[in-house]
């Protein structure tokens, strides 16, 4: 199942995306949505407004597709969960892109800059090479203590 959360705000241009993806077979998977305020209601996926309990969806769930809100995102880094992440640009100054810009350098996530590219982000996230992310964000951890503790003294590297 693919799970596509956008939490309390409207996305309704990522809500509609996905459910065209759902009704032209491209998507061939249950998907289950949660579309918060958003004006598009689904028509080939299961959906709900909006759940505080949205944890038991996240475990289920094979892939997350979702905006890329700090909440959601730093939850599902948490978890260990594989996502898609889009920016909501709709969104004062659009600070999504900033942080999900840095999030895919790290390789916490896949990051998906425009709707158009969604089908390819999704393959992306579910290719068997992508990294662990609770490995490459204990790495990450690591590596910013060490160069906080050590500033300027080079550490020894570690294949993940």
């Amino acid at each position: 199942m693919i799970l596509v959360t956008v939490g309390s705000f409207q996305f309704s241009e990522l809500i509609a995306r996905v459910d065209a993806l759902v009704a032209d077979g491209t998507i061939r998977e249950p998907v289950v949505a949660q579309i918060g305020s958003g004006e598009y209601v689904p028509r080939h996926m299961e959906h709900f407004r909006y759940d505080p309990n949205i944890s038991a969806l996240y475990e289920q769930a094979r892939l997350v597709i979702c905006h890329g809100g700090a909440g959601t995102t730093s939850e599902l880094l948490r978890r260990g969960r594989p996502f898609v992440a889009v920016a909501n640009r709709s969104l004062a100054d659009d600070h999504q892109s900033d942080m999900l810009a840095a999030m895919s350098r790290r390789g916490w996530c896949v990051w998906c800059r425009s709707l158009d590219d969604l089908p390819q982000a999704i393959a992306c996230a579910r290719a068997p090479e992508m990294p662990d992310t609770h490995a490459r964000l204990s790495q990450s951890i690591a590596d910013l203590f060490h160069d906080r503790m050590h500033p300027g003294r080079r550490k020894a590297t570690r294949p993940l």
